[in-house]
């Protein structure tokens, strides 16, 4: 796990000077001269500044969603290192910036912002691990569309002002607070805003080392303590258009498929899409699963991390064989359920009990007939098998009676692409066969924006939906795993454009969040905001409530 590095090891021959410190931003414009700054706010950009979109947890199956945000995995680096990816959130760059992404902003960190820019003795600083070189120009105009003027734009460089290399998000942001804190030597606040829990502990811890040094002769420059906050912002993000989403995916796919047949990247590895039928279950809509999880009186508190559902009662795993399609009517059978009750276990796992209406229609379920349950919301890494340990069952006085769908969850693998008979391996290691199976390349027959070529697999239709999560740390892409790391490029947006960020948005907002999507982390304390909610998954829609249809066949 990367860390905050101690402030000792600064340049002492480094000038800190507000010329110096200039170096650091791609904002033009003088700095405030030294003497008339007493505060300094710091605020990060992805998630708690602006809702950028993560993977959409409905379409890609857990590994994947890591994979996709690795740094390492794509030749051309992933999710957060796509410049196309950022353009695309909501109706597109052409569309948003003329309306200044309206709907994309945590509206209650863009209020603490304008309260930093009338403010004559505040730095006001808005500080991302996104590269430099491919987004600077991007994140200044979506910035300056939504009339926010900072005094330092500062997003990573390839090399700092005195040539140092970062090896994490991390190590780049305190090196440029050491000269902030070290040139503004008369602040004697900071305030840093970060959605990330690691990076929020990683703050505090440097700041206390911070002020720690400057007791000793080893501070490159005498200054008063400081005080200091970190405040964490509940992450509030959104999801593409699920077929922009698969669209863009299969761009970097081909890019980085055309550069390891060129022998230029150095990857050892060439992917292709694969989808699967993850299970079969009574299908609820979207608006009704919102319904459900109101009964189920989850906290507010709790609504940001956990995985919040209610849109399906499970009849198999995987594809349903002939025999289970015959009992439940086939796919696209409408089935009507009554509830009966709702539970809780030690706020963990919310559920509701429901029995099929009338009674005497024939079902099939994963679990027993006694026992038939919508799982709510649970916390990251429960199953169903916690729901079904709930057993203190709280009796439903309303009389509610709502309609499913029989269908098929579809998700989508990124997996290696399998070799041709005969075709002799490169001299680096060998996978052996079965670690990659030949499912059979996914890419959808009617791209709607793409030129991905057309692919096979299985053949249906689906509805999804969105939600995040994450954890892990070092800058947002660094590993495959969680949400990898930032550090570096990142991703595009969806059709519809949902509601105003910050604070609560209401039953069908969401923020899209899935938590074994093992982002970067889950994020839990509000930090004096208001919690946002995460009732919607559109999937079609940054924060709607309705499902968005996912328009063809595999």
């Amino acid at each position: 796990m990367a860390a905050f590095h101690n402030p000792a090891s600064a340049n002492s021959k480094h000038s800190y000077t507000t010329t110096a410190l200039k170096r650091w931003s791609c904002q033009e414009g003088e700095l405030p001269a030294t003497s008339t700054i007493k505060v300094l706010h710091i605020y990060d950009f992805d998630n708690t500044l602006f809702q950028s979109p993560l993977p959409n947890k409905q379409l890609w199956d857990a590994t994947t969603i890591g994979r996709l945000q690795g740094e390492d995995i794509f030749a051309g680096g992933g999710w957060w290192h796509n410049k196309a990816i950022l353009e695309s959130t909501g109706d597109g760059l052409e569309k948003e910036e003329p309306r200044a992404w309206e709907g994309w902003w945590n509206e209650q960190i863009v209020s603490l912002v304008e309260m930093s820019m009338e403010d004559p003795e505040a730095l006001c600083v808005l500080l991302t691990g996104r590269a430099e070189g491919t987004f600077g120009d991007l994140i200044k105009r979506m910035v300056k569309s939504k009339g926010l003027k900072f005094d330092m734009v500062c997003l990573k460089p390839k090399v700092g002002p005195l040539g140092q290399k970062f090896a994490s998000t991390a190590k780049f942001k305190q090196a440029l607070l050491d000269d902030i804190m070290w040139t503004y030597t008369a602040a004697e606040d900071i305030r840093i805003y970060e959605d990330r829990p690691s990076h929020v502990k990683g703050f505090n811890e440097y700041l206390a080392r911070f002020n720690t040094l400057q007791k000793r002769a080893r501070a490159p420059v005498r200054r008063p303590e400081i005080t200091f906050a970190v405040v964490p912002v509940a992450e509030n993000a959104g999801c593409l258009d699920p077929v922009t989403e698969v669209a863009e995916i299969q761009r970097m796919i081909n890019d980085h498929n055309m550069l390891f047949r060129s022998g230029i990247s150095g990857h050892s590895v060439p992917y292709q899409l694969n989808s699967f039928v993850e299970y079969t279950a009574y299908m609820i809509d979207p608006h009704t699963a919102g319904s459900l999880r109101a009964l189920g009186h989850i906290p507010q508190s709790q609504r940001s991390s956990v995985n919040l559902k209610g849109d399906e009662i499970m009849i198999c795993h995987r594809r349903a064989d002939r025999d289970i399609l015959g009992k439940v009517g086939g796919i696209g059978n409408k089935t009507q359920w009554r509830v009966t009750a709702t539970g809780s276990l030690d706020n963990r796992v919310w559920a509701a009990r429901v029995v099929p209406d009338p009674p005497s229609q024939r079902v099939q379920t994963l679990d027993n007939s006694d026992n038939r349950i919508v799982i709510l919301a649970l916390r990251s890494g429960l199953s169903r098998d916690d729901a079904r340990m709930i057993t203190n069952w709280q009796p439903v006085n309303e009389d509610i009676v709502f309609q499913s769908t029989v269908g098929e969850k579809d998700r989508i693998s990124l997996v290696r692409e399998p070799r041709p008979k005969g075709h002799n391996a490169p001299a680096h290691k060998r996978q052996r066969s079965e670690e990659f199976p030949p499912l059979g390349a996914m890419v959808p027959p009617n791209m709607r924006h793409g030129d991905a070529p057309q692919g096979q697999g299985n053949s249906h239709q689906a509805s999804y939906t969105s939600r995040h999560n994450r954890d892990g740390f070092g800058g947002r892409g660094k590993g495959a795993g969680p949400r990898g790391g930032r550090g570096g490029d990142r991703g595009r947006g969806n059709n519809s454009r949902g509601g105003g960020g910050g604070g609560n948005h209401g039953q069908n907002s969401g923020r899209g969040g899935q938590q074994g999507y093992k982002s970067l982390d889950d994020v839990g304390g509000s930090g004096g905001y208001p919690a946002h909610t995460n009732n919607g998954y559109g999937g079609n829609g940054h924060k709607s409530g309705a499902s968005g249809s996912f328009p063809y066949n595999y």
